[in-house]
């Protein structure tokens, strides 16, 4: 009993030192962000929708995550982005910490190292970051349809053969995102984001399907 009240208190001091680090990281970032937003007048972003593509990325890429929130401290007119990519980045390290609790809870309390937390977890992050990726290219991609589409147009939409783009979009996962980028006129970016948002369904689904395989297992034979 007292191993498991010690294993917990210490899993509860490692989780609690992070939370303090992180709030007061992300309270510096929120307010440097509204201090420079003060002085500009305006939200301190980009006027367009590129942003959204950059937490994307740092969604999937930790490393991306804490550049672009140098960028943003850097970069006055960025300062809104770098508070996002600060908070991303956070969320990313918190998690890992989790990971790293369960793992030793896990050996102080059964006395060796169970590889069930670890997979878990692991598939947690993952599925943590695919999801918020996912949301924010969907919210890219809102955006550039609106924006496109405003413009006056340039020649004839895509007829029937949007539907092999389509396909292909499923049975290849990286046509669609290079579809989105591919038609850029207001006559057709429309059906680029829809093959990119079919792309990522369908890449979305395979990452949670692994991910929940690889936890069953790691649970019945960890």
């Amino acid at each position: 009993m007292g191993e498991v009240f010690g294993a917990l208190c210490a899993g509860g001091f490692c989780i609690g030192t992070y939370a303090l680090l992180a709030s007061g990281a992300g309270w510096l970032a929120h307010r440097r962000m509204r201090t420079v937003e003060a002085d500009l007048d305006r939200a301190a972003a980009p006027p367009d929708e590129r942003r959204y593509l950059l937490y994307a990325a740092a969604s999937v890429v930790w490393l991306s995550a804490a550049v672009i929130s140098v960028i943003g401290f850097v970069k006055r007119d960025w300062a809104r982005v770098g508070r996002d990519a600060c908070f991303i980045f956070l969320a990313h390290i918190g998690l890992s910490v989790l990971g790293g609790v369960g793992q030793m809870l896990s050996e102080m309390m059964f006395g060796r190292a169970h590889i069930a937390p670890l997979v878990i977890m692991a598939c947690s992050i993952v599925l943590a970051s695919a999801t918020t990726s996912v949301g924010f290219l969907w919210r890219w991609g809102t955006l550039r349809v609106a924006r496109i589409e405003a413009m006056p147009s340039t020649g004839d939409a895509p007829g029937s053969e949007r539907f092999a783009i389509y396909l292909a979009s499923v049975l290849v996962g990286m046509v669609g995102p290079i579809t989105a980028f591919i038609f850029k006129e207001p006559q057709n970016v429309r059906v680029g984001i829809t093959a990119m948002r079919i792309s990522l369904a369908w890449l979305f689904l395979i990452v949670v399907t692994v991910c929940l395989v690889l936890s069953s297992l790691a649970v019945v034979h960890g």
